[in-house]
């Protein structure tokens, strides 16, 4: 058996014999010479080889979540194709296009590029509601809340800090005084 460059063979007894690069990232089946980025979508029990969710699988998990076909998470400027080639993981998606379907999807910008919900999305889950039902303004007032509770939050803590060093201060200056006292 003939092995690309760079390739590891991880299971030669699947039907088609799976790959990984030495780094970890999953190769489906051995690439092309001319593909520029490898199958990442493998589904094969790969074992031992660590498969990160990509941007493009995880746009087709949440579009697939919502029961939204490409063409209806589509919009002007973000054409079908467009969101099949970065699903696709052959197109790495603008800011433009994962906000607008960050917001198709009911879903923040970050969550779209990080994979887990924000703390603003939890919040409102917490809460009991679903963050894809709130209105613009309805999460700008939520957002708001949150950065007024975010910086007291950080307030209260730079406080904590300021008296922790006083109190340390206060503890090496006693024990300089005992040792001088002796």
């Amino acid at each position: 058996m003939t092995v690309a460059p760079n390739l590891i063979a991880v299971a030669v007894n699947e039907p088609r014999p799976i790959y990984a690069r030495p780094w970890g990232e999953v190769v489906g089946k051995r690439p092309r010479r001319s593909a520029r980025r490898p199958d990442l979508n493998c589904s094969a029990n790969i074992g031992t080889v660590a498969k990160q969710e990509t941007i493009g699988a995880r746009l087709k998990r949440l579009r697939l979540e919502r029961g939204l076909s490409q063409r209806q998470l589509s919009s002007p400027g973000v054409s079908y194709a467009y969101i099949s080639r970065i699903e696709a993981d052959e197109r790495a998606p603008s800011v433009k296009a994962l906000r607008k379907m960050a917001n198709k999807l009911g879903v923040t910008v970050e969550h779209l590029e990080k994979g887990t919900p924000t703390p603003t999305e939890l919040g409102v889950a917490d809460a009991g509601l679903d963050f894809g039902s709130l209105t613009k303004a309805e999460i700008r007032a939520i957002r708001a809340e949150a950065a007024k509770g975010a910086r007291e939050a950080a307030h209260r803590a730079a406080k904590q800090v300021i008296e922790d060093r006083r109190e340390a201060e206060r503890q090496r200056l006693r024990k300089r005084l005992k040792e001088l006292g002796e």
